[in-house]
Order: structure tokens, then C-alpha cells, then sequence
């Protein structure tokens, strides 16, 4: 897979200054989202390789992410829920 660095859903939750059960919750959510057909541009992209029983990311795609994703108190955030996209 070449020399890119991993995260889990611990280094997820510290990136995100949250507990590792949230970031398991945004893992499950999109999960369950993309298997419904209701997946948002939003949600948390899929793993990109499965260590163990534990599902990573290429760091760079977590980080795409991070700062793509709406926040509470963001514009993005503000637009979605105005648009009624957001949850």
C-alpha cells in the first residue's frame, strides 16, 4: 500500500477532539447510510483498508474530510440545515 500512515478510530476521535464512541458513531452512521442509499456528502468516507478486525484510513482522507464535513457552528453547517440537509 506504500508508505502512507494509517488512522484508526482512536486517531480519528483525537483529530476530532472527541471520544473514540463518537467517531465509532460516525463510522456506524455512514455505514449504515451507504447500505440504506441515504449517504451524505458529509458522513465518513469508507475505510480504506481493514487491520485486524479494525477499520483505517489514509490519514490525507481523514484530514479531506475534517475539513469538508459541517460543523455546529460553520457556515457550511448553518446552509445545510437551512436546506434541510443536515440532521
Amino acid at each position: 500500500m506504500g508508505d502512507e500512515d494509517f488512522l484508526d478510530l482512536a486517531a480519528i476521535a483525537e483529530l476530532l477532539g472527541v471520544q473514540v464512541n463518537s467517531a465509532q458513531v460516525y463510522h456506524k452512521r455512514a455505514v449504515r447510510a451507504r447500505r440504506e442509499g441515504t449517504a451524505k456528502p458529509w458522513d465518513m468516507p469508507e475505510p480504506d483498508n481493514v487491520f485486524g478486525r479494525s477499520p483505517v484510513w489514509r490519514e490525507a482522507k481523514i484530514r479531506q474530510w475534517i475539513e469538508s464535513r459541517p460543523g455546529r457552528s460553520t457556515e457550511a453547517a448553518t446552509e445545510a440545515r437551512r436546506q434541510g440537509r443536515a440532521e
